[in-house]
């Protein structure tokens, strides 16, 4: 499979997947894992923006890599 590597074979899949959603009035989202860089660059290709970090299996007690980002999450929303 090496030689279908930087094809952008996921990118074209994933923008005719887009289309053919919005065609059918149904709101498209892109899900990937926050390390996966490779996935987030074909989200990129597609237009679809970051919207949220899911932190699946990550304690938020201030030992997470999302503390700086949580800091404040909740004030905010509230107010």
């Amino acid at each position: 499979m090496e030689e279908y590597r930087n094809a952008r074979l996921g990118t074209y899949l994933a923008k005719g997947l887009t289309k053919e959603l919005l065609t059918r009035n149904i709101i498209p989202f892109y899900s990937d894992f926050i390390t996966n860089i490779g996935s987030q660059m074909v989200a990129n290709r597609c237009d679809y923006i970051p919207f949220w970090v899911d932190t699946f299996g990550t304690i938020l007690d201030g030992s997470s890599v999302y503390n700086d980002m949580m800091k404040g999450l909740s004030s905010e929303l509230i107010e």
